[in-house]
């Protein structure tokens, strides 16, 4: 049998989903996953004709490049800095190359430090700037407890609650990442691997309909 011919090291899962659709007999797991076909060659040179009659069918099977592009944001942003400083002739001052010009930093301010607040500060810092994070709320520590304060006493602190502090509305709201963009673009996994790189569950880059929660949300919120 041909599955049982095949290396799991060839193989990488891109997303797991899980179809419980009614037209089908039963519900049932569906993975999309990369097959590096050269290491599989090398591991088992006998599914040659097995590569060689796959034929592309659109949402079935497709051919990638071998070129390998950065898809999580600190590489993006590392890949962009090196090529801008290469087009303003700046060596790499760490592996012998000549002195950087002194350069002003931009100094930024950006108020609100829900995700598009701390994405933007996040790509700002790693490209340079000195950034300045306003948020009208409380930090994520003192806001759990102003929301369990409200919660159960009734107690409102009105700049700290479900709506405003850091992590905004979201990070107590179940924390579940759903979008309409298609799951394995690049840029939908540069959020996604950010997540992870602070603390996010790994599994998060791989599940159809991906939960973060907000007991792993307040930890990844203090590593960002």
């Amino acid at each position: 049998q041909v599955a049982s011919m095949l290396p799991e090291e060839a193989f990488s899962v891109i997303r797991k989903s899980f179809d419980a659709r009614k037209i089908l007999k039963e519900p049932q797991f569906v993975y999309t996953v990369d097959v590096d076909a050269k290491k599989l060659l090398d591991m088992e040179p006998r599914t040659w004709d097995f590569i060689a009659r796959l034929e592309p069918r659109l949402g079935i099977v497709e051919y990638m490049s071998d070129e390998r592009v950065a898809t999580d944001l600190i590489s993006m942003l590392n890949v962009h800095n090196k090529v801008s400083d290469d087009e303003h002739g700046i060596r790499d001052t760490v592996n012998n190359g000549s002195i950087s010009p002194t350069r002003m930093k931009p100094r930024v301010a950006i108020v609100g430090s829900g995700p598009s607040g701390l994405f933007a500060a996040l790509v700002l810092a790693e490209l340079g700037a000195e950034v300045t994070l306003l948020e009208r709320g409380q930090p994520v520590e003192q806001r759990g407890r102003d929301i369990g304060a409200l919660a159960v006493r009734r107690i409102l602190q009105s700049e700290s609650n479900f709506c405003f502090g850091e992590g905004g509305a979201g990070t107590w709201s179940d924390g579940k990442l759903v979008t309409r963009i298609g799951k394995n673009t690049d840029g939908v996994q540069a959020v996604m691997k950010t997540f992870v790189h602070f603390g996010g569950p790994p599994n998060i880059l791989i599940d159809g309909r991906p939960h973060l929660g907000t007991d792993k949300l307040v930890p990844l919120l203090r590593n960002f």
